[in-house]
């Protein structure tokens, strides 16, 4: 394993022992295996960034589970690159999140954030011309080996350099909205990444991924 492949609309990226497969899954489903080395990561993205919030509200789901939660950091939703030097876009330690993304929204897992009250569930966030955003506790953790269906929705909300995104799990088991200060004219691509955090190997099976926008209308 290692290295990048692109697939057509995908690009998918594997640290060295890191790999991918969807050989033997039933349904399409496409795993995403990281190395039994502490810190490796593999990452799907879509292969262009041409998903642009001024152009309309833009929409991802994103249907995934895990082989074993413990040790391992998950991050999905919108980037502004597809490769992100082979690391996930988001990664906690604690309270304090660490990004590789210019500009990227979404979801992020870290079941190594210790000393923090929201260790092991989702958190949501976002960066902007490489300033950090703040971390929201959604309060719910995946359960192993079980899907979950997380979305994220930006829209374009007419004041100035900010976007109003909603995050959901579950089909709003969990729902939040929140103002982030992200590029509205900013080039963005879905994306799901795992990274193991431990000397151990982690399979994210990933179900489908959805990805929609609108356009805006010209009425006069």
């Amino acid at each position: 394993g290692g290295g990048a492949c692109s697939s057509g609309n995908w690009v998918i990226t594997a640290e060295s022992g890191s790999s991918y497969t969807n050989a033997d899954l039933a349904s399409g489903v496409l795993r995403l295996t990281t190395d039994g080395n502490d810190a490796e990561a593999v990452m799907v993205a879509g292969a262009q960034t041409n998903w642009r919030v001024s152009d309309g509200a833009i929409d991802a789901l994103f249907r995934v589970k895990i082989d074993d939660i413990s040790d391992a950091a998950i991050s999905m939703g919108f980037t502004d690159a597809n490769t992100e030097a082979c690391l996930i876009p988001f990664s906690v330690v604690g309270t304090t999140v660490t990004t590789t993304a210019s500009t990227a929204i979404g979801f992020t897992l870290d079941t190594l954030a210790a000393a923090c009250s929201c260790t092991g569930n989702w958190r949501t966030v976002y960066v902007d011309d490489d300033t950090d955003g703040s971390l929201v506790c959604s309060g719910v953790a995946p359960t192993q080996a079980k899907y979950q269906t997380l979305r994220v929705r930006l829209e374009d909300n007419g004041c100035g350099n900010q976007v109003r995104a909603e995050f959901s799990i579950n089909c709003n088991s969990y729902y939040e909205v929140r103002t982030a200060t992200i590029d509205r004219d900013a080039l963005l691509t879905p994306f799901v990444g795992v990274m193991n955090s431990a000397a151990s190997a982690h399979n994210l099976d990933i179900d489908y991924i959805y990805v929609a926008g609108s356009r805006v209308g010209d009425c006069g």
